[in-house]
């Protein structure tokens, strides 16, 4: 077997996936790990007591072929005294640093997650939540906060060493059963949360050498997706709506504009006054969830539930004075589900399913698909790059005109007040007077 070279490691191309390994060819035990982010790490195998074992010596190019060979050399040398290198360096790295899962996750979030835009969320998943009062405090234990009855705090005082794949599987196994709980299937949460927790393990591991050996999320596969087609029944959408209008601020205001805009829920709930321009919610990329800005007109219906929310912070819904967006979507969807059932009889349902609903009618209304797809953000070449932007501006009214034609479809099914029906006329007879001034055609549906 010829030897590895520093030219020869060089010219090695990363794989499309996974990892390679070359054995070194001069020390026994020794090779190369290559991973497909291009990282380059050696590892030296041995056996100790008739136990496999392993060590991660360093990377490349820090550690070039040469001081490789001595650190492999030095460390079979102790095997061969019945030392086990493995061991001392997982001693050396507990002396040197604190490797429990609390302080570890901590800094990962801190790290890697706090300005990301998904970030947050995925602080939730692990375990924790940025201190909303005062998230620039300096003290990283007081800023990332514990969340009760999560992954991290079943977790805290172990070693992330520890951590093995039966924890991991038990873990994902109490993240199903609560999202069962709250009306889902749990497939999707499960999905989440093993992606985290291999992330946060591939940087304990990869980036901190909080440990040596193998992710513990290794080798656990991701659930298989069903996809959902439950549509709301005009009967489920009466007793939903009037439901909601039993509810107190925020949530009655909150649950009404997820059914009218169709847009997802952690996007309604942290919008946000100065996006409204005029009766269009300019929602940014940074708030979607395929990073992709959307431009959502306002019905009339919908203006008038906004110009019903108390307060004048930015934020819409919030209830500590605009510090964050309101929270407790458990919560307030069992409150929801309760109040429904004085209305009509709904069969389980989600909040997502509301979108799916949306798509149904306007469909059943002859409202094209494209423009449906439009009002839904879903990412499609016509609406990527700068012919995107152009699309997405070229068809606002025939968007204005589907989302009048729903806020219609839903007073039909749920009649409302006479005041709040009169006041939906004006803003519509002040839209369309608009709409004619600035000679644009077509009649508000």
């Amino acid at each position: 077997m010829s030897s590895l070279t520093e030219r020869r490691i060089r010219n090695i191309e990363p794989p499309a996936a996974g990892q390679l390994e070359f054995r070194e060819g001069r020390v026994e035990g020794l090779s190369l790990i290559v991973r497909a982010s291009g990282g380059k790490t050696w590892r030296l195998r041995y056996r100790f007591r008739g136990v496999p074992k392993g060590i991660v010596l360093g990377k490349y190019p820090a550690l070039d072929v040469s001081a490789a060979r001595s650190l492999a050399l030095e460390a079979l040398r102790k095997v061969h005294v019945g030392c086990d290198p493995a061991l001392e360096k997982r001693e050396e790295i507990k002396r040197a640093r604190t490797n429990l899962v609390k302080d570890a996750g901590r800094t990962f979030c801190d790290k890697h997650l706090w300005h990301n835009r998904t970030g947050k969320d995925q602080a939730r998943v692990l375990g924790f939540r940025l201190n909303a009062l005062n998230p620039n405090i300096p003290d990283i234990n007081a800023r990332w906060q514990i969340i009760a009855g999560s992954i991290a705090a079943g977790w805290a005082n172990r070693s992330v060493d520890l951590i093995t794949k039966q924890d991991v599987a038990k873990a994902l196994d109490e993240t199903v059963k609560r999202a069962r709980r709250r009306g889902g299937n749990g497939v999707p949460a499960r999905n989440r949360a093993l992606a985290t927790l291999s992330k946060f393990f591939n940087w304990c591991l990869d980036e901190e050498g909080l440990f040596e050996g193998r992710n513990p999320c290794h080798g656990i596969k991701k659930g298989k997706l069903i996809s959902r087609d439950r549509v709301l029944t005009n009967e489920e959408l009466r007793a939903i709506w009037y439901g909601a209008s039993t509810m107190a601020y925020p949530w009655n205001q909150m649950f009404k504009l997820m059914v009218l805009l169709g847009q997802r829920r952690l996007e309604i709930a942290r919008m946000r006054r100065s996006e409204i321009k005029e009766d269009v919610w300019h929602l940014p990329a940074s708030r979607t969830k395929n990073a992709q800005a959307a431009i959502v007109p306002l019905p009339a219906l919908a203006r008038v539930i906004i110009a019903q929310i108390p307060g004048d912070t930015d934020l819409l819904f919030t209830t500590n004075n605009g510090r964050s967006n309101s929270s407790g979507f458990s919560k307030a969807k069992k409150a929801l589900d309760s109040a429904a059932d004085f209305f009509g009889e709904v069969e389980p349902w989600t909040l997502h399913d509301a979108r799916r609903t949306l798509a149904s009618k306007l469909a059943e209304a002859r409202v094209p698909s494209d423009i449906v797809e439009l009002i839904l953000n879903h990412r499609s070449e016509a609406t990527s790059g700068v012919a995107g932007i152009y699309n997405r501006y070229q068809y606002l009214n025939e968007r204005r005109e589907a989302l009048e034609k729903w806020s219609r479809i839903i007073m039909r099914i749920a009649p409302m007040q006479p005041e709040i029906r009169a006041t939906v006329a004006e803003q519509e007879l002040a839209i369309a007077t608009t709409l004619e001034a600035e000679g644009v055609d077509g009649e508000m549906v």
